[in-house]
């Protein structure tokens, strides 16, 4: 994951399958994560990047990220 330009670490990555969602890791110091797939058929990796912000209308903004494919068995 990167994020304005720079590796975007300690971020939580979730997985998504037809056997249902879970965490599947953290990204490292370079903003990647390993993750093994278990079951072929369509997948989707999806992470949140919060950031607290100093505005009237709002304290924080979130940026979402997601990659959907049919993983193959």
């Amino acid at each position: 994951l990167r994020f304005d330009g720079k590796p975007l670490p300690d971020v939580q990555v979730e997985i998504a399958t037809a056997q249902g969602t879970r965490t599947a890791g953290h990204t490292n110091s370079q903003g990647r994560l390993e993750i093994t797939l278990d079951h072929p058929g369509p997948t989707r990796l999806h992470a949140v990047h919060m950031i607290a912000v100093q505005a009237g209308t709002h304290d924080w903004e979130s940026y979402w990220a997601s990659l959907t494919f049919a993983a193959q068995p």
